[in-house]
């Protein structure tokens, strides 16, 4: 909300060094604005970037770093130290914007029609609030309550705090009907300097153009990397074990045409991530619509970290 209020001015020989100032301060503002984007400004990219900065919900450990977008509860995430035996990736992006969120978002889809989450559609009772170790954030559209909470968690194979725990809660707030419900994440990936970041799936090898797994065919885990050739800076998402949510569709799809939607995105194969002036790729996680009676509630979550080279190496190596 912003407050009109009138000023006097003591003295005019101030005017000219006052609008310097403000003139000054806000060339800063629009040179930090667009140095966000990551990008030339002739992409797309760069034109669909939040006009200016915003004041977010931010948490971090000794590894990882999250922000989460005040007005619409987008996310990021960055490394902070990462990996300890990796000195390359501190400080270093994995998704993209970090540490200010715009490029992902969650869908929710309720009786057959899409919402984004935090957006007009609905209503924050909850507005994102930073914990010591997570950021919650709850909003409520057509009867359907949606609480998001992007939590630091153990990684069970390193024994440290370096995964962020991507949590969604959906609870039919209507105790006389039933809805459908389904709910769609997109994750905007963007290893270090690299926005197109390639992939690694078990079972199929380096990926980089669209694939899409459903069902039994959905990998345990998938690997970003900003080079194949000689990643420095790497993640890992978990789509079983460690408490995440088995999902029923998964893809690894071109970003800007990926965003341009809510929910429903036919993939096609061989198609690269983005463009060859500007790779850009992204996953896509679903889950199916399922029924929630009067007062029922369902649970997703998904995983997302920063990972040991040493692993990395022996995922390079099996190709």
């Amino acid at each position: 909300m912003c407050y009109k209020e009138e000023v006097i001015w003591p003295n005019s020989k101030f005017i000219p060094a006052v609008f310097a100032t403000m003139a000054i301060v806000a060339l800063m503002l629009l040179t930090a604005t667009n140095a966000l984007a990551y990008c030339p400004p002739e992409n797309q990219k760069c034109q669909l970037a939040p006009p200016s900065l915003a004041d977010d919900a931010s948490i971090q450990n000794d590894y990882l770093s999250i922000s989460v977008s005040d007005s619409d509860s987008t996310f990021t995430l960055g490394n902070t130290g990462g990996d300890p035996a990796n000195p390359n990736d501190d400080n270093q992006i994995l998704l993209y914007g970090h540490p200010y969120p715009w490029s992902s978002f969650t869908t929710v889809r309720v009786d057959g029609s899409d919402y984004i989450f935090g957006s007009s559609d609905g209503t924050f009772t909850q507005v994102p609030t930073s914990y010591p170790t997570y950021i919650k954030s709850v909003w409520v559209s057509h009867n359907i309550q949606v609480t998001q909470t992007l939590q630091f968690a153990t990684n069970p194979a390193t024994g440290r705090v370096d995964v962020m725990q991507i949590r969604y809660m959906l609870e039919n707030l209507d105790l006389t009907n039933s809805h459908n419900v389904g709910l769609r994440v997109l994750l905007d990936t963007m290893l270090g300097g690299n926005d197109g970041a390639p992939f690694y799936i078990p079972g199929t090898g380096a990926v980089t153009t669209e694939h899409e797994y459903t069902g039994a065919s959905i990998p345990d885990y998938w690997v970003a990397f900003d080079d194949l050739g000689n990643p420095t800076v790497v993640s890992q998402g978990t789509f079983r074990g460690s408490d995440a949510t088995v999902p029923d569709r998964v893809i690894f799809v071109s970003w800007p045409d990926f965003y341009s939607t809510e929910w429903v995105y036919t993939i096609t194969p061989g198609k690269i991530f983005g463009s060859t002036s500007y790779p850009d790729s992204s996953v896509g996680v679903y889950w199916n619509t399922k029924t929630l009676g009067p007062g029922q509630r369902i649970e997703y979550v998904t995983l997302l970290e920063s990972i040991l080279n040493l692993f990395v190496m022996q995922v390079l190596d099996l190709e």
